[in-house]
């Protein structure tokens, strides 16, 4: 009986010398740390000013711009993300964003959800995506001098259009015979433009979408108007 109680009092001492395993630490309680963490007054003063700025835009500014909705959201997520400081509980969001994987816990998992998730204003939109058109029918000089009008004008998202002396004639009494012709951009659409021409036509657009230079390639042909001889067209093949 004695040598029974020794060895489990062993085996308890045994057990007792083993380090304790450290808990689980979560996403929760991660994200916890770091909002506790964080600067209750810059909260304050931001989320005071933030606050200040919705209240003027509900009752000063009742229809706003799409610019102005899309800015709005914004602020109201931004708001959402720096109050969550002063908020008891915890939140986790974890889900996928335009095919990436997101995770994110307190102020900045509200801050996603208001932002990319959750519209707080579902009347006002952000500015919505236009597409440009060309109707086609004409001389691709037509549609340059109009983009060159609009750019010189200060229209944004113009790009310069660019080619060599020698292909200027061709480039600009070039009718690609196109009825109408759509793109996200004018470059897209330029671009567009040329691959409809077998590789006559080749645009080499900038990084930055906003310089298109044009060239000539090919076996290219003058044709005279039958109306009126001093009006003519190019066509390649």
């Amino acid at each position: 009986m004695v040598k029974l109680q020794l060895s489990k009092l062993s085996e308890c001492g045994d057990d007792m010398n083993e380090p304790a395993k450290p808990p689980d630490t979560t996403l929760l309680d991660q994200s916890a740390k770091t909002y506790q963490s964080g600067s209750k007054a810059a909260s304050w003063v931001f989320g005071a000013v933030l606050i200040g700025f919705l209240m003027y835009s509900f009752i000063f500014m009742p229809h706003l711009t799409p610019a102005q909705c899309g800015m709005l959201r914004f602020f109201m997520a931004l708001t959402a993300g720096l109050f969550f400081l002063f908020f008891v509980g915890g939140i986790v969001l974890q889900g996928h964003l335009k095919g990436f994987g997101v995770g994110a816990g307190g102020g900045v998992a509200l801050f996603f959800l208001i932002q990319f998730v959750v519209n707080p204003v579902p009347g006002c939109v952000g500015p919505a995506s236009k597409s440009v058109e060309w109707t086609g029918g004409q001389h691709l000089g037509s549609l340059i001098e109009m983009l060159r009008s609009a750019r010189a004008s200060g229209e944004a998202n113009i790009p310069s259009i660019n080619y060599s002396a020698a292909d200027e004639d061709r480039v600009t009494h070039f009718d690609p015979k196109l009825d109408k012709v759509t793109g996200k951009t004018w470059s897209e659409l330029l671009q567009r433009i040329c691959d409809s021409t077998n590789g006559c036509l080749a645009c080499e657009t900038s990084q930055d979408q906003q310089t298109v230079t044009l060239s000539t390639r090919g076996t290219w042909s003058k044709n005279l108007s039958s109306n009126n001889r001093g009006e003519y067209s190019y066509s390649c093949r």
